[in-house]
This record gives structure tokens, sequence and C-alpha cells, in this order.
């Protein structure tokens, strides 16, 4: 049971080091070529969990930069 409970706090911990003095590991926003959805993209070393942003909040932040 105990492991049960430290896996479980290990993989809700995001990306934050579970050991001190670890390099943290990173949390990038990321939108799809047509922006027209985003995604928070928690990278564990070469792999990455993902979750979809709000329609709302991915249209604020894919919206195209004003041209120069």
């Amino acid at each position: 049971m105990r492991a049960a409970l430290l896996a479980a706090v290990a993989l809700l911990a995001g990306c934050a080091g579970l050991t001190p003095g670890a390099p943290p590991l990173e949390n990038r926003v990321v939108c799809t070529v047509a922006r027209d959805r985003a995604y928070t993209v928690s990278l564990w070393g070469p792999a990455g969990l993902t979750a979809q942003i709000a329609a709302a909040d991915a249209a604020v932040i894919c919206a195209r930069p004003p041209p120069p």
C-alpha cells in the first residue's frame, strides 16, 4: 500500500523534481501547426505527458503575432 501511495504522489507531482538537487523537468505549452489548439506537455526526459488547453485560452496563446 505504501508503494502505491508513493507511486501516486510521484505521478501527481507533475514535473517537479522528486530528489533534492535534481534538475527540474519541463512543462511546455505548444500549439498545433494550424494554431487552433494548444496543449501543455510535461516532459519527463525524452517522454512527455500532454493535456489539452481550453479552446478560449488556446485562441489567445496561439494567436498569430502582428506583422512587423
